[in-house]
């Protein structure tokens, strides 16, 4: 059962922990880029992950609890609380990504 969350796991934790620190931390100016650059990475990553999931596995909502408790662990790691705002457009993408990938799933299995 680990072994199926080991991918969206580590992207999770390399996105939005190592990637949004690495970002905060060398880049001084332009916090408006900074803050988009995350929003568009984070999105990108749950999208994208959350395709493959469903792709893969079929609907789970372990993965979606996996994804929010890492989100809040970075709010508090990396982000302020402000950042919380975030997590109900990540869950609605995160239920997006899970509907375009079980449509490719559909579509690719023969009748």
């Amino acid at each position: 059962m680990i072994k199926k969350y080991l991918f969206c796991l580590s992207v999770y934790l390399l996105v939005f922990l190592g990637l949004a620190s690495f970002i905060l931390n060398k880049v001084e100016s332009g916090f408006g880029v900074i803050i988009m650059s995350l929003i568009i990475s984070n999105s990108l990553a749950v999208l994208i992950v959350s395709m493959f999931m469903s792709y893969r596995y079929g609907f789970d909502y372990i993965h979606t609890i996996l994804m929010s408790l890492i989100y809040l662990i970075s709010v508090y790691v990396v982000f302020n609380e402000s950042a919380l705002f975030y997590l109900p457009f990540y869950l609605l993408i995160d239920f997006v990504g899970f509907g375009i990938g079980r449509l490719i799933r559909n579509t690719r299995q023969p009748s």
